[in-house]
């Protein structure tokens, strides 16, 4: 009854059932009592009068107006008084008296509330003056809000932010009603859709990954969920909502919500404001908006990307090392001095080019701030001041930077002087490559091109940008020419004769564009898009980044492409031929923006210092060759964090590079385990992450030198399988044997391309022509699974084909649906034989051995796995070496498979993931010398291996798991056992000796 009651009560206050004061201050009373506030009072006397309701305990007094009549500036009791200034003279005159009789409860937290029963206004009087903390302006229907926010006045922990997970679950509504307004605002006469749409996809493309084609809109409406969401979070952040948000959070292309006051767009944003001004976003753990989008957006949208964002104890332990005390001390100085500006701080910051989400950011404000606390009377403000005109950030991605600037704002102590606009993250080509097609990037020749969605180009001159004022200046630019109206004049002031012609002329046009295309787009366009141009001029002297980890192949737009490809080569780091697909772009960013944004004092040494967050191929792979040859990384620091328990990016390998001024000497560090069952998890603080890992220095590499494994050409002897595809057609489930010699086989759905929408075929076969195969998913270290793949190869045990096959119904159905199906281009095999023999590559596997004397190993992955084998045949994913015996098999298996070869092996990789044959010519593997105790030892101790692990997988293990996990519990199975120890002594003092030779 109690509950029933309450829900009564709050659904008064919000129905604004009454017109006096004194209904919402007893239906608010009586609410409060139920929620279990026994101590709230009425008329409670201050010393300065009577406040409308207390809750003196617990530090909470309520001051309630009649329905549409409150407002902290709105008149108060007394005359020239506001509502605010009655409410504040209640708590500071309750303050008082108690400080005159109770000490202890001076420095206790003191709430204070203006309230109609809808509009809500909390301030914290803990400070002076009063910090306000939340508004609200709450409406029916929203009753679990306003209990909520009640619940949180004497229970601060009722409004911490719940997870990642739990708060994209309740911000599902939210975003269901956006896609539905979507789906209603698409229906209008003259829709703004198209013309944002058009300048988002222009925005994505100008990264060379536009959207793919099958979820446009989904992501379009996601994107614009996520901007205003960070807008309106970062608005809370600076204390800037002083009415519910309208026009500057769907500024840029989210415009199309509530455009031309579309009342149903201004209503969903308001909801969306009410939702998180409950939340105490300051005290968000790290950058909760970074966790949030990857709840929100598709993991396969994210890695087209090379979204890899940072885990907060890596961003932390990168910013300790890059702002040192030095660096600390000078930057401040220069921050906090009197009449400190963007001139004055010129050549100091610190800037993330690639900001993303802006976990680099809030962990150098964090590391700022730090600093600044050694100065107890320092004011909040002061300090987040000097962290703002210090961090920049630039981002290419548009949802990126909105979630940049609130994940800034709330490492902050409080919020600016100058709230959101003191804010240096801005949207933009931090490359600033040249393109061919203006698409709103600087061009050269003191000129920025404006190009509108419908191609009209408006050059504006640079003098007139650069302006102190330019953030000011531009939205008067803007603003006049929507309204129709003649250039401000003082937009003029200080330029020159042609710099105010021509500006007079692109206010013409602007006139005309926002006319025919609309406005809400060009401002926000504008200031974005200049900025990396005036950063690389100004300069910064730190830089801290996780650069995209995109391939050159991965990037789809032809002319990014081009521009990547043009750009590598400029720079000198193209390799150009088979490794060019696997050119990683990262490597363009960190030479790229060195130049661009860090001073140099020459063309050998960048000025300042820098940490750039990578994939761990940079350190071994050809595609980064040149990288590493560069003059400027000849004392670059070397950070691995690959041999970590639970990798920063989910199984990706990653390392940093910390160049420029600073160091001595090349160095090269690993972060190692403690112990081997201690984990890091992403949301560890650094601190953590410190007691259970330490640096250590990384051995120098040894000569490469080739194995004994090569013919007599110098090629190495492994032999890729057959590329057996596609899977609906040859790959099996599940079989049941016939009588006689035939089998019914059901084949596996193929999750790629155009054969996904293929349901499993079932027919009836010989069963000779069912083989057991060898994919990489069936390797383990020492092993295959038990039950290898099937597959359906109408072959013979001369690698032929069967010639009934052509007649055959079933194998006929199957070529039918591949020539269907199949690629047009010119190399693409006509036939489904011709695909599954393609480059001869299941013909050559024939013979298959009788005895276990191939090698398997995998092509491609994190660890190399190696097993002998007989009688089956390898898939493409895998290389095959065919050994003298089985000891030899044995022997070869023992050290591809030994813990301490790792290492090694992974330094011979040409590219981030693909061991392929580059080991053969790098490492000087032997061949099996009968003659020598130590090899024979290593073939007996191999097959000790080798039964261990295969009594193991009859008796214990999980055969079901995936081979990531099985091939785990083996290597840990064989470190319980003892086995791994002496293996791994074996195969170092057997390439010890090799070493030396």
């Amino acid at each position: 009854m109690t509950e029933q009651n309450l829900h009564q009560f709050i659904q008064k206050l919000l129905r604004g059932h009454t017109s006096n004061e004194s209904d919402v201050q007893s239906d608010l009373h009586a609410a409060l009592q139920l929620m279990g506030y026994t101590t709230a009072q009425t008329e409670y006397l201050t010393g300065e009068g009577p406040v409308d309701i207390a809750i003196p305990d617990q530090g909470v007094f309520v001051e309630a107006k009649a329905p549409g009549k409150v407002g902290p500036e709105l008149p108060g009791s007394r005359d020239n008084e506001t509502q605010l200034e009655q409410l504040t003279r209640y708590v500071r005159a309750w303050q008082d008296r108690e400080r005159d009789m109770f000490e202890s409860h001076v420095d206790e937290t003191v709430c204070g509330v203006l309230t109609d029963g809808r509009a809500w206004w909390v301030w914290d009087f803990t400070e002076e003056p009063p910090r306000r903390e939340r508004m609200l302006y709450l409406r029916e229907g929203q009753e679990s809000r306003l209990e909520t926010l009640l619940r949180g006045l004497g229970d601060p922990n009722a409004l911490t932010i719940p997870s990642a997970a739990e708060l994209a679950l309740e911000l599902k509504p939210l975003q269901d009603e956006l896609k539905s307004l979507y789906e209603r605002v698409w229906d209008y006469n003259e829709s703004p859709i198209p013309t944002k749409r058009a300048v988002w996809e222009t925005l994505l493309q100008a990264s060379g990954i536009p959207p793919g084609t099958g979820h446009v809109e989904e992501l379009f409406v996601t994107h614009t969920f996520l901007v205003i969401l960070a807008r309106v979070v970062a608005g809370l952040l600076a204390n800037e909502w002083t009415q519910l948000p309208g026009s500057e959070v769907w500024e840029g292309f989210p415009a199309w919500v509530g455009e031309d006051g579309n009342p149903d767009g201004e209503k969903w944003v308001h909801s969306l404001y009410n939702f998180n001004a409950l939340y105490d976003w300051r005290s968000a753990p790290g950058d909760l908006l970074r966790d949030l989008y990857m709840e929100m957006v598709d993991k396969s949208q994210r890695k087209v990307f090379g979204e890899y964002y940072t885990p907060d104890w890596v961003a932390a332990e990168l910013a300790s090392r890059v702002l040192d005390d030095k660096w600390l001390a000078d930057a401040t100085e220069k921050a906090l001095s009197d009449g400190a500006s963007a001139e004055s701080l010129s050549g100091t910051g610190v800037l993330d080019p690639a900001c993303g989400s802006g976990t680099f950011l809030f962990h150098a404000a964090r590391r700022i701030l730090t600093h600044l606390e050694k100065d107890t009377y320092l004011q909040d403000k002061a300090r987040a001041d000097a962290v703002v005109r210090l961090v920049h950030g630039l981002d290419i991605h548009p949802v990126a930077v909105e979630m940049a600037r609130a994940t800034l704002l709330s490492a902050l102590p409080a919020a600016p002087t100058d709230g959101r606009m003191a804010l240096q993250i801005f949207q933009g080509d931090a490359l600033r490559v040249q393109r061919q097609a203006g698409a709103g990037l600087f061009r050269e020749g003191g000129k920025y091109l404006l190009m509108s969605t419908k191609g009209k180009s408006i050059p504006l001159p640079l003098a007139f940008l650069k302006r102190g004022d330019r953030i000011k200046s531009v939205q008067d630019f803007v603003g006049s020419a929507d309204k129709g109206d003649p250039l401000p004049v003082h937009l003029t002031y200080g330029l020159d004769r042609d710099d105010k012609e021509e500006l007079a002329a692109a206010h013409n046009s602007l006139t005309v564009v926002c006319c025919e295309e609309g406005n809400s787009i060009w401002g926000w366009y504008i200031l974005n898009t200049m900025a990396p141009f005036l950063l690389a001029e100004r300069k910064v002297d730190r830089i801290l980044a996780n650069p995209p980890w995109v391939r050159l192949s991965e990037i789809q737009d032809r002319e990014r492409k081009q521009e990547m490809t043009d750009l590598a080569q400029d720079l000198v780091l193209w390799t150009g031929g088979q490794r060019a697909t696997g050119f990683d772009i990262a490597q363009l960013f960190v030479v790229r923006c060195c130049e661009l944004y860090l001073p140099s004092p020459d063309t050998q040494h960048w000025g300042g210092r820098a940490a750039w967050l990578v994939n761990a191929a940079s350190m071994r792979t050809g595609t980064w060759k040149r990288f590493r040859d560069l003059p400027h990384m000849r004392n670059a620091q070397y950070l691995d964090f690959s041999s970590v328990r639970e990798k920063p990016f989910h199984g990706a390998d990653c390392a940093a590079w910390l160049v420029g001024e600073g160091n001595s000497r090349v160095s090269r560090q690993r972060l190692v385990m403690r112990s081997p069952v201690d984990r890091i998890r992403r949301q560890d603080a650094w601190e953590t992450v410190a007691s259970k890992a330490c640096w250590e220095d990384m051995p120098d590499p040894p000569p490469e030198s080739p194995s004994a494994w090569l013919d007599d050409n110098g090629k190495p002897l492994a032999r890729n399988g057959a590329t057996l595809f596609p899977k609906v057609l040859v790959c099996i489930q599940s079989e049941r044997e016939l009588d006689g010699d035939r089998s019914v086989i059901v084949t596996e759905k193929s999750n790629k391309g155009t054969w996904k929408s293929i349901p499993p075929r079932k027919g009836e076969v010989p069963r000779a022509w069912i083989r057991d195969v060898v994919f990489a998913n069936d390797l383990l270290p020492f092993a295959l699974r038990p039950q290898v793949s099937r597959m359906l190869l109408p072959v013979d045990d001369t690698g032929k084909w069967d010639p009934a096959c052509d007649k055959h119904p079933f194998w006929q159905q199957l070529e039918k649906l591949y020539v269907q199906r199949r690629g047009k281009g010119k190399t693409t095999p006509a036939t489904l034989k011709a695909r599954l023999d393609r480059h001869a590559q299941l013909r050559k596997q024939f013979p298959l051995p009788d005895r276990p004397i191939w090698v398997v190993y995998n092509g491609s992955g994190a660890a190399l796995r190696a097993a002998r084998f007989k009688d089956m045949i390898v898939e493409h994913g895998c290389y095959r070496v065919a050994a003298s015996s089985p000891n030899e098999a044995a022997f070869l298996v023992a050290l591809l498979n030994a813990d301490c070869m790792q290492d090694r092996l992974h330094a011979t990789m040409e590219t981030d993931r693909h061991f392929d044959t580059h080991f053969w010519r790098k490492l000087p593997l032997p061949r099996l010398d009968v003659n020598r105790q130590d090899h024979q030892a290593l073939v007996r101790l191999a097959v000790r291996c080798e039964q261990s692990v295969q009594a193991w997988l009859e008796e214990v293990a999980d055969v079901s798991k995936g081979q990531i996990a099985l091939s785990r519990d083996i290597r840990l199975h064989l470190t319980e056992t003892g086995l791994s120890a002496e293996l791994d002594a074996a195969v170092k003092d057997l390439l010890s000796d090799l070493d030396r030779e």
